[in-house]
């Protein structure tokens, strides 16, 4: 059963009742729709879909590759920030499996290691130090030009994600917010759990939200463990 084609479950949402107006086969995807915004829309109908922000054929596509351009760049922000540090990591793990096996003395031998390599450094011509500082500074500039391009990218493409979402309700009813958490919940949530995770200008009680969820139990909810609610109810496919 679509559990969409319910209006009491929408309080507060023309945007899914102007869409059933215009072709009610489009009801029930408006309707998760507005209760999941702000959210992406795979439609290509821009005709009855429109009052909910599609306004392109490809804009759920479009939605989709700024996500992925979102991931791939701050993989590329991670890698830029370790990059710097992985010398460090490899020296310090090389280090305890030194001392692991050699004990103390591991130390000594860094510590005239480094010293050694400092009095290589100033002994060197002023022209040869001149190169390796300003190889350290071509090094250090890469990084930072690569650092801001990825961040720029994130950024462009969080602004993309934007533009193609479904925007959320200027205010959230307090059936669709419950209705919402549960929804986007992995697990199944407690009446305490989800009074923590509503952000509504009124927290709802505890006891009141605990006898909603046990009104419909069966129904609009199902309880999967003792107190646990989830969204909907499993359907088992025909032997």
């Amino acid at each position: 059963m679509c559990w969409a084609s319910r209006s009491w479950l929408w309080p507060g949402c023309p945007r899914a009742l102007a869409v059933r107006e215009g072709d009610a086969t489009d009801f029930p995807a408006a309707a998760l729709a507005a209760l999941l915004s702000p959210c992406l829309l795979l439609s290509r109908n821009t005709k009855h879909f429109g009052v909910l922000g599609v306004r392109t054929q490809t804009q759920g596509v479009d939605g989709v590759m700024a996500v992925v351009a979102i991931n791939v760049g701050e993989m590329q922000l991670q890698a830029v920030m370790m990059l710097p540090a992985l010398p460090f990591r490899i020296a310090t793990a090389g280090v305890k499996a030194a001392t692991d096996r050699f004990g103390p003395v591991t130390w000594v031998i860094l510590a005239v290691v480094g010293v050694g390599g400092i009095i290589w450094y100033r002994r060197q011509p002023s022209e040869r130090r001149e190169r390796i500082s300003k190889v350290a500074a071509q090094i250090g500039t890469h990084l930072l030009n690569e650092y801001e391009k990825a961040t720029d990218g994130v950024h462009q493409a969080r602004l993309q994600l934007r533009a193609c979402a479904v925007p959320k309700p200027e205010q959230r009813s307090t059936v669709s917010a419950i209705l919402r958490d549960l929804a986007m919940s992995p697990e199944s949530l407690s009446a305490e759990q989800l009074a923590e995770l509503l952000a509504l200008p009124q927290q709802p009680k505890v006891a009141d939200l605990r006898a909603f969820l046990r009104k419909y139990d069966n129904m609009v909810f199902e309880q999967v463990r003792r107190g646990g609610f989830v969204l909907g109810s499993r359907y088992e496919l025909p032997d």
